[in-house]
């Protein structure tokens, strides 16, 4: 088994012992060195991560792709969930007898039982014909549904609300990201030795994502037990589509306990706004082989400055490579 894949079992298990454990083999398997792609947009924010080791860390709703942290519901799950089944159950002792809810509740096409039976005791309270009752189960089996889904809405404002994430990668010489998060190769790519005295929090606090070929359906995952409901927000922060593999990414993630104690605490701006954290020094800075004069020229002067190590990227015949590799 991937060790990744023995970390996921064991940080998500239900049995939060199994959590340090977890942890103890991230921190064995952590990659010495990750990478940030940034497009040097702003010269300001670039000297203050360089000069005052300060990292952003982004409201997950903000990220590029709209399924990011995301819950995405299964409708087979709905139906095969023990917990909504025993939901649906204790609201159905209210208004059918014990006979009933056995016949509904027993078979494993209890939600089709349970839409069926409301169905008939509607039409019987208005008089209705049979005819109408197949109508009725369908608008009563949308309306569930739609129940489920105000439920899956919470638990994803929730993963997005409290928790601010930055994101690295294990790979300085992707092109897609170049592209794609460095300006098309106009901005830099940072490199950060994860041996130079990253706090321990930030160490445990580090993460592999996963790359799945579904999303996670957070009602399964969290009613039925299948996770400890402590990690649930994690589980949906680092898991993404397979589309995304190529990047190799791994994020650092807070949530709001790390600057409040209390719920009432946390103002509302918290929701929706980044936070700026201390992190560690980029130990090296890779040039985008694009990038223009003056930029290079005021990387360059920062970080020598700081005794920071510079090098360009360049095309060769053998792809993109560091010029000190060529």
């Amino acid at each position: 088994m991937d060790w990744k894949e023995e970390f996921k079992i064991l940080y998500f298990s239900p049995n939060v012992a199994d959590i340090p454990k977890a942890l103890e083999l991230k921190r064995v398997n952590m990659p010495s060195k990750l990478y940030r792609y940034r497009p040097l947009n702003n010269l300001e924010y670039f000297e203050d991560e360089v000069v005052n080791a300060h990292v952003y860390l982004a409201n997950p709703k903000m990220f590029n792709d709209p399924f990011d942290s995301s819950s995405v519901l299964q409708p087979e799950n709905i139906k095969t969930s023990e917990e909504l089944k025993n939901r649906f159950k204790e609201s159905f002792k209210n208004f059918a007898d014990r006979k009933d809810i056995r016949y509904i509740f027993n078979s494993k096409h209890w939600f089709e039982r349970m839409c069926g039976y409301y169905a008939n005791v509607i039409a019987k309270e208005n008089s209705r014909k049979t005819k109408h009752v197949d109508e009725l189960k369908d608008v009563l089996a949308k309306a569930l549904y739609k129940e489920v889904e105000k439920w899956n809405e919470f638990i994803n404002s929730m993963s997005t609300s409290f928790s601010k994430v930055t994101c690295f990668t294990e790979n300085n010489i992707n092109l897609p990201m170049w592209n794609h998060y460095a300006n098309a190769h106009k901005g830099i790519c940072l490199e950060y030795d994860m041996s130079n005295s990253v706090s321990e929090h930030q160490i445990k606090r580090m993460f592999p994502v996963f790359y799945v070929n579904e999303l996670p359906d957070g009602i399964r995952l969290v009613f039925d037990g299948k996770i400890n409901r402590f990690n649930s927000s994690d589980y949906l922060l680092l898991h993404k589509l397979i589309d995304w593999s190529y990047e190799k990414e791994w994020r650092l993630v807070y949530d709001a306990s790390f600057w409040y104690d209390r719920l009432v605490d946390i103002p509302e701006s918290f929701y929706d706004e980044g936070r700026v954290i201390d992190f560690i020094k980029p130990s090296k800075i890779y040039l985008g082989y694009q990038i223009t004069d003056y930029k290079e020229a005021f990387v360059r002067e920062v970080c020598k400055k700081h005794n920071i190590y510079v090098v360009k990227m360049k095309c060769t015949n053998y792809g993109l490579r560091p010029e000190d590799e060529i």
